[in-house]
């Protein structure tokens, strides 16, 4: 079973991962994501997926989406699966299908 720990703990890395992609960006290192995308989009709903699911406000199941799993689909850049990018689809795998 997956559980709402184990969904934080994997929120928090991933965050982590994107603030590590973030800073490659900044150096000119390419990868999934623009400087822009996890500035003003990946991080900030990270973020809010957290803080949504410390305080029991997630929405139903029905309705759970990641916006940023769809945006690296269609901005991917990379032709092997990067750490971080594995990571946002199990995440958003999870969120969809298996966090109760």
């Amino acid at each position: 079973m997956y559980t709402k720990q184990t969904f934080i703990k994997d929120i928090e890395e991933l965050i982590v991962l994107c603030q590590t992609e973030l800073e490659k960006r900044k150096q000119g290192i390419v990868g999934d994501f623009s400087v822009k995308q996890l500035e003003d989009y990946v991080i900030p709903e990270l973020k809010t997926l957290l803080k949504q699911t410390q305080l029991n406000s997630l929405p139903v199941k029905e309705k759970r989406r990641l916006g940023s799993a769809s945006l690296l689909v269609d901005c991917w850049v990379m032709k092997k699966s990067p750490p971080m990018s594995v990571k946002l689809f199990a995440l958003a795998d999870n969120y969809r299908n298996n966090l109760e």
